[in-house]
């Protein structure tokens, strides 16, 4: 596996890179997750000290910080995908799961706010699923 990941948004006007060495891995079902990201949960990283190395397109990087709250997103300005950033304790970093080119290790995996768990959002074993588009 590799000690160094590299990531991007989906216009590829941004990219990174990470190493490869994330303590957790949260899924989180929390209304501002689902509103955040337009699904049933947040699938994201964190590390404790880590650094993002912005190899292109850091100008185009935006955050949003829910006021009175410590709740932020960073996102691609152009397409909007979701990015790494350092959180306000100023020493760990977040990355969306879903923004790296590699799989990610990591050493828990953790589903948080479960109680916010939306109906539609199954445990998906129960649901048909195919490798690609259904046409």
């Amino acid at each position: 596996m590799n000690n160094t990941l590299t990531g991007r948004c989906l216009c590829g006007q941004v990219n990174f890179s990470i190493e490869n060495r994330f303590e957790d891995l949260f899924h989180c079902y929390c209304d501002r997750c689902r509103r955040m990201t337009g699904s049933a949960h947040a699938s994201n990283l964190f590390v404790e000290n880590g650094k993002v190395d912005w190899v292109s397109g850091r100008h185009l990087v935006r955050e949003y910080t829910l006021p009175d709250t410590r709740f932020c997103n960073a996102f691609c300005g152009t397409c909007g995908s979701a990015l790494p950033y350092i959180c306000t304790d100023g020493k760990t970093v977040l990355v969306p799961a879903g923004a790296l080119d590699q799989e990610p290790r990591y050493d828990r995996e953790t589903r948080i706010y479960l109680s916010e768990k939306t109906g539609w959002c199954p445990d998906h074993q129960d649901i048909a699923g195919f490798s690609e588009d259904v046409e």
